[in-house]
């Protein structure tokens, strides 16, 4: 990952977010589009990105794909 790369949620995250997440959320999530802004200084192994929808998040590696 890198700053300014374009992501979207990877399929194992999205598999994963069925429990406490509703499946007219999850599909929602499958739908934005993310850009890297920089590795997250409050969390290990993090990057920090903003999304189409507007939200900010720290996010694991593991759980974005590049687009």
């Amino acid at each position: 990952m890198k700053a300014g790369q374009l992501v979207k949620w990877s399929s194992v995250w999205l598999a994963g977010c069925t429990s406490g997440v509703t499946y007219q959320s999850a599909a929602h999530y499958a739908k934005q589009i993310g850009v890297v802004v920089c590795p997250s200084i409050e969390t290990v192994s993090c990057w920090k990105v903003v999304w189409s929808s507007g939200e900010i998040s720290d996010v694991h590696y593991s759980f974005l794909e590049d687009l």
